[in-house]
C-alpha cells in the first residue's frame, strides 16, 4: 500500500498514509475509485497486490465489506446473503453469515457452497 500511495502522490495529489485499520479501507476504496477513474495501468498493478487486512471490529467490518466481495466463497454484501453461481445465472447457492463481536474479537459463521 505504502508504494501505490508513494506513487499516487508523485502522479496525481497528496493523499495521506492510513494510520489506522479503518484509514486503510478508507484509503483503499478511495485509491479503487480514482484508479478506475484514471485508467492507470501502473498503478492498477500496484493495487491488484494489496491484502486487505481483516477487520477486528463490527465498525471496521462495515466498510470492510465495501473493499472484499467475498470470504471463503461466500458472498458478504450488505444487501444481501446469496452468493450468485457464475456457472449459472438462474442457480443461486443460499449461503448464511453471521457476524458478532465478543470480548473485542470479531466472529465469522459461513455457511453455504463456495462459488
Amino acid at each position: 500500500m505504502n508504494e501505490l500511495i508513494k506513487l499516487y502522490n508523485n502522479k496525481y495529489s497528496k493523499i495521506e498514509y492510513p494510520k489506522t485499520k479503518t484509514d486503510f479501507y478508507y484509503v483503499y476504496l478511495f485509491l479503487q475509485n480514482k484508479i478506475n477513474e484514471y485508467d492507470d495501468d501502473e498503478l492498477r498493478k500496484l493495487f491488484e497486490k494489496i491484502e486487505v487486512p481483516k477487520p477486528t471490529t463490527l465498525k471496521e467490518l462495515d466498510i470492510y465489506r465495501e473493499c472484499v466481495d467475498y470470504i471463503n466463497g461466500i458472498r458478504i454484501s450488505k444487501t444481501g446473503n446469496k452468493s450468485k453461481n457464475t456457472f449459472n445465472d438462474f442457480y443461486y447457492s443460499y449461503g448464511y453469515h453471521q457476524v458478532y463481536e465478543k470480548y473485542g474479537v470479531l466472529y465469522y459463521y459461513l455457511e453455504g457452497e463456495e462459488n
